[in-house]
């Protein structure tokens, strides 16, 4: 053990492996509570000889660690680009920060404090990385647990964030006791048991409340049936470079009439269903768009959510985005990801999706890199940014209100429960996972929005292109899904839910309590150091 533990490359190797193993689609969740343990002695064995190691190597063994771990879990994301090298690298780099400055503190105060600073830097780290330019907020600690919802059903008090000081303090109670262990032999056998129900008890008290809010929930007893068509379209070879647009949708709806009857209420469509570029202003005259409003009077009751491709072009009077590019014609146009609900008679629903793939969707930081936007990654019909909505906006139904959440948007618990607050009674979720092909990334990607229905309370209709179609409940259990690979229609009813949870009211407020309490931290740390 004393060898393991002195053996830096081992200890970045095994505690990799054990976030790899813990994470989604494996289901060893629990072993995240000892995967950061091997964090803990590397920067500890560091910090025993400062003279013989200098932060450099301790940054160079911690980015060993974490980069095998973004590498083993995110590896599917080079099968859709090959830049993604630079998303995989710079992600490893940014986690070694926390702990780094977790190291300075150290340095200057006690370890019990430190502790704490390295808990509310992490916390600052995942809050920045949900919000900044280059956001991958893929592997946010807390969402090891999406498969098991049955443990978390307190998150619709703290969110995602609630998970991640979770995970930490019991990584450190565990370092902590390994550490003492292993140093010396005064650890006795009665303090070695008490403080192993210590860290039991830390483990065990969220998962019993979980479970018994888990029992005990009753879930809204309003229904509406939905039918969600996964058409398949491989994007690469049919969806954007083979099939036109009118024969997709053909496709799509000749799958649906086979499954709607009377008591349909919603028709869900993937992301980019309809791959036209259609002119917001003309959307009526869009060919495909027709072609839904002419299905739809077959069906007085029925209303369809569905991706489409848009445009928008400014007037010259018109005071163009930051995201609008200038034509040849000296006219600014702006391209959106765009979701749209369309009811018999009423006029067209829009939102566009806001929470952008960085160097596929949008070129992070345009004041700055705006000139490297022609390289930008071609995933969908078209490169560079796209434009955005301000805020999230939901989709009117006549019997319930859709929150529309486009593909990446759904990792963002904060952004998602906006939504709520703007009296969504589902949430809606289009995607195409097919870039990534049969690999765990359309895995984790369905397994996360059910974190997202426990924050709100709200049932899911998932709709995929490729990927997984899937029904998730209030309590965040899938019940009900479709193949990998396959196109199929899925039909069920979901439940329309109006209360509010506490996370819903008061969102990420544990990281921004994180972010406040490391600035205190990184502050006093360099005061310190500044007087010797």
């Amino acid at each position: 053990m004393q060898k393991i533990i002195q053996n830096k490359y081992i200890l970045a190797f095994i505690g990799a492996l054990l976030l790899y193993i813990s994470w989604p689609p494996m289901s060893f969740p629990f072993l995240i509570f000892i995967a950061l343990v091997p964090v803990l002695l590397i920067e500890d064995s560091f910090y025993q000889q400062p003279r013989k190691y200098g932060s450099a190597k301790l940054l160079g063994n911690l980015y060993i660690l974490f980069l095998i771990w973004n590498i083993l879990t995110t590896w599917w994301v080079f099968n859709a680009a090959k830049e993604a090298v630079f998303a995989i690298t710079l992600n490893s780099l940014f986690m070694c920060i926390p702990v780094l400055l977790f190291h300075k503190t150290r340095k200057k105060f006690s370890l019990t404090i430190a502790y704490i600073s390295l808990v509310c830097y992490w916390l600052a780290f995942e809050h920045l990385h949900l919000r900044w330019d280059i956001s991958w907020p893929w592997l946010t600690l807390g969402n090891v647990f999406a498969k098991w919802p049955s443990v978390i059903q307190w998150y619709e008090y703290t969110g995602v964030m609630g998970g991640t000081v979770w995970i930490w303090v019991v990584n450190i109670l565990v370092a902590k006791l390994v550490l003492d262990v292993t140093k010396s032999d005064k650890v006795e056998t009665q303090n070695y048991f008490k403080r192993s129900a210590t860290i039991d008890i830390v483990i065990l008290i969220p998962i019993i409340v979980s479970l018994i809010i888990y029992k005990n929930y009753n879930q809204s007893d309003k229904q509406i049936e939905v039918v969600i068509v996964q058409p398949n379209l491989d994007p690469y070879t049919e969806k954007f470079n083979g099939l036109p647009a009118d024969e997709q949708l053909s496709r799509m709806l000749s799958l649906a009439e086979k499954s709607i009857d009377s008591n349909t209420k919603v028709l869900m469509f993937p992301e980019t269903a309809i791959t036209s570029f259609a002119d917001e202003a003309l959307l009526d005259m869009n060919e495909e768009v027709k072609m839904l409003q002419q299905f739809l009077q077959k069906y007085p009751n029925l209303e369809v959510l569905t991706g489409i491709s848009t445009y928008k072009i400014y007037n010259p009077n018109e005071e163009p985005s930051t995201t609008a590019r200038l034509q040849p014609n000296n006219v600014y146009v702006d391209y959106y990801n765009t979701a749209i609900y369309i009811t018999n008679n009423k006029p067209i629903q829009i939102y566009h999706k806001s929470k952008l793939v960085p160097g596929v969707e949008k070129m992070p930081f345009p004041v700055l890199l705006k000139f490297l936007e022609k390289y930008a990654i071609d995933n969908g019909g078209i490169s560079g940014s796209l434009g955005v909505d301000d805020e999230p906006s939901i989709l009117k139904g006549t019997v319930a209100n859709a929150a529309p959440v486009i593909c990446y948007e759904s990792i963002y618990g904060d952004y998602v429960r906006q939504y709520i607050q703007k009296g969504a009674d589902y949430i809606g979720i289009i995607t195409n996972d097919g870039w990534w092909g049969n690999t765990d990334g359309y895995k984790q990607h369905l397994d996360y929005g059910t974190i997202r229905a426990i924050e709100t309370r709200r049932s899911i209709a998932r709709c995929a292109n490729t990927g997984i179609s899937a029904l998730i409940d209030e309590k965040g259990d899938i019940y009900d899904q479709t193949e990998w690979w396959k196109p199929c229609i899925l039909k069920g009813s979901i439940t329309i839910n109006n209360k509010i949870t506490f996370y819903t009211i008061a969102g990420d407020y544990i990281s921004i309590l994180g972010v406040l309490i490391a600035f205190v931290f990184l502050s006093l740390t360099l005061i310190k150091k500044a007087k010797g």
